[in-house]
């Protein structure tokens, strides 16, 4: 795939970013939305969260450092499409399992209140031990 540079930087371009900084990773595209050429600086919202960044550094000034723009590359509509259809496929799949686990939780839970409310009765003086 086409690297980005500088040269190609304008705003609604499509990129497909893989980055890493700390414990954080990501693999997906999105859409340039900033460009100020005069600050070195662009912004990107992604397509993973729909958020927009911080100002990116169009050229890292510091030696040994990548620039965002270097972890970048252009996409193509077909491909942010099939990522966009599988994000929601996986969305309705992480749905149905949290559902499940819902259900499997308030059983749980209707079991403990039934057992605990059983047991308080117990526990509680009746009129006669209470004379």
């Amino acid at each position: 795939m086409e690297k980005l540079t500088a040269k190609k930087l304008k705003v609604g371009l499509l990129i497909w970013w893989v980055g890493e900084r700390s414990l954080n990773k990501w693999n997906c595209p999105g859409i340039v939305t900033k460009l100020n050429g005069n600050k070195n600086v662009f912004r990107v919202r992604t397509f993973d969260d729909f958020k927009e960044t911080a100002d990116l550094l169009i050229v890292q000034p510091l030696e040994g450092k990548k620039s965002s723009l270097e972890e970048m590359r252009l996409a193509n509509p077909s491909e942010v499409v099939r990522y966009l259809t599988w994000r929601m496929s996986e969305a309705a799949k992480d749905i149905a399992d949290l559902e499940k686990m819902l259900i499997k939780h308030k059983k749980e839970t209707d079991k403990y209140k039934a057992k605990a409310e059983e047991l308080i009765t117990s526990l509680r003086p009746t009129t006669a031990t209470a004379e």
